[in-house]
């Protein structure tokens, strides 16, 4: 499945956003959701397993699970009891997904 990460990076790292567009809904991910986001990749990545706990953002309306997904992983958006958005990787898109969100971590990281 196509997907696009689009940086928005400002001069405070409070105030950067990385927008993951797939499906025709963008969905807002704060540098602490990137680093959340991260973190589980790099789980299933190491284990083959799904971490057992969900990424909450804190300012966007939605929540997330990273689960395996034949080499590469998915990731399961909840944006409310009803409604759901799922984005399957497999493992060349996983590996730019990763990259991408990265890059994003280590230029919002620098900011103040």
């Amino acid at each position: 499945m196509p997907f696009k990460l689009i940086p928005d990076v400002k001069s405070k790292q409070r105030d950067c956003w990385l927008i993951l567009e797939f499906s025709g809904e963008p969905i807002s991910l704060s540098f602490d959701d990137a680093i959340e986001f991260k973190i589980q990749i790099n789980h299933i990545q190491e284990t083959a397993r799904p971490n057992d706990r969900k990424i909450v953002s804190e300012v966007a309306n939605w929540s997330a699970q990273v689960v395996p997904n034949s080499g590469g992983f998915g990731i399961v958006f909840e944006h409310s009891p009803t409604s759901t958005t799922k984005l399957w990787l497999n493992v060349d898109q996983a590996i730019r997904f990763s990259a991408e969100l990265q890059k994003f971590i280590d230029i919002a990281g620098s900011r103040s």
